[in-house]
């Protein structure tokens, strides 16, 4: 078990929602379009559809979409991705859809619903405990699972400290925790998959690796079979598992799964 850190609302996208259904509702069953409820939005360049931010920027979904295919945004419509969410809220409102209108923000992964992750994840594989290491190599708490951690997440460890995730020891068994701003957790380069939704880009563009943080510059280099993104400043909490989307302005380019990271020598 590799124990890395995946995105599953992205691949949900890739192959659920606009794979297998797409095949099933357009090819199968001859619908004119597929309509999601994503704040995305689709702009035509040159005749081309390429994918494009929602007008509403707090709560865009590009992210979760920068895996999918050019040729299926030839049949797809993202009703709100014109609207603000706030407005969204008042058309349901005034539409006799008040509970709707009402319903609490849709948190976490679909398939797992209210159910607790860890929990969910430990009904599936079997736990293993180890230790929590300093970079000296002193024990000062125990996990449950490997699984159960990603980089840079808090440790939740009992101390006056407050300890971070720097390190997944695989082999070993441990997780290796730092303060925050050591330099285990400042990655400054990313080695990553290709996933490209219409033309490859090179150079200086935009790129997140969680959905829930800003657009940083970053250099994209392209190699035969991967392609490296550079950023410009170090980067804290990059884990490899984790996905890659890469920007203009305006248009999501696609991405990639990150593969390898280098920190700060």
């Amino acid at each position: 078990m590799q124990k890395n850190t995946p995105n599953p609302d992205i691949s949900c996208n890739q192959y659920i929602k606009f794979g297998l259904f797409y095949e099933r509702a357009v090819k199968e069953l001859n619908a004119d379009y597929i309509a999601f409820g994503h704040y995305a939005s689709i702009k035509r360049i040159n005749g081309k559809p390429y994918l494009a931010k929602a007008l509403d920027k707090n709560k865009d979904q590009t992210y979760y979409l920068s895996h999918i295919k050019s040729s299926v945004l030839e049949k797809t419509i993202f009703p709100v991705g014109e609207m603000l969410k706030s407005d969204v809220k008042l058309y349901a409102k005034n539409n006799g859809l008040e509970d709707v209108a009402l319903k609490k923000e849709s948190m976490g992964i679909c398939f797992i619903g209210k159910r607790n992750f860890n929990k969910f994840i430990m009904d599936y594989i079997p736990t293993k405990q180890g230790n929590f290491v300093t970079k000296d190599g002193d024990i000062i708490g125990t996990f449950q699972d490997l699984s159960l951690y990603t980089v840079g997440q808090g440790a939740r460890i009992p101390s006056s400290k407050k300890w971070f995730v720097g390190k997944k020891d695989i082999d070993r068994n441990e997780i290796i925790v730092v303060e925050r701003g050591d330099e285990m957790l400042k990655t400054v380069r990313i080695q990553c998959s290709i996933w490209w939704i219409n033309k490859a880009v090179v150079g200086e563009y935009y790129v997140k690796y969680r959905y829930r943080m800003d657009h940083i510059k970053a250099k994209i280099s392209l190699f035969d079979g991967y392609m490296e993104i550079q950023f410009r400043e170090p980067q804290e909490g990059v884990a490899v598992g984790q996905s890659v989307a890469i920007y203009d302005d305006v248009i999501c380019y696609g991405g990639g799964i990150i593969k390898k990271v280098f920190q700060v020598e």
